[in-house]
């Protein structure tokens, strides 16, 4: 059960970035506009199907993947 909360944590984590625009959030958009010499434009704000749900999905997902039992 722990294992399925873990794996569901690095899944929620990556959806979540994926539904942000996961190569703006990393900046690797902004490079690869700087190497073609074009402006960069910011994404327009938007609320996806996680984000209606949860504030934070990204947070959300770090309490599943670190979330464990205390020896």
């Amino acid at each position: 059960m722990l294992y399925g909360a873990f794996a569901f944590g690095w899944g929620l984590l990556l959806l979540s970035t994926f539904l942000i625009n996961h190569f703006d959030l990393f900046g690797l958009r902004q490079v690869w506009l700087q190497l073609l010499g074009k402006p960069y434009q910011p994404v327009p704000f938007r609320m996806p199907a996680l984000y209606r749900y949860v504030r934070h999905p990204l947070y959300v997902g770090w309490l599943f993947t670190f979330w464990r039992r205390r020896p």
